[in-house]
């Protein structure tokens, strides 16, 4: 079981645009198979108290937004 909720973000890096969202736990993308095509998906660390918030980016938000360049 997972949860998820709706969320509108800013884009700091993309002229403060936003973006929606999904709010979820870090188990949801594992529970639907889905693995990155890049990068990472969500770890236990990154729900802790006081550390740094943590993305998944869709490949269509990668690529319109960020010319899916690798930083």
């Amino acid at each position: 079981m997972a949860c998820a909720r709706g969320w509108q973000a800013n884009l700091a890096a993309a002229n403060n645009r936003s973006a929606s969202g999904r709010r979820c736990v870090g188990s949801i993308l594992s529970l639907f198979g889905a693995n990155p095509i890049a990068g990472r998906t969500f770890g236990t660390e990154d729900a802790q108290p006081g550390n740094a918030h943590v993305a998944v980016l869709s490949q269509g938000l990668w690529t319109r937004r960020y010319g899916a360049v690798a930083a």
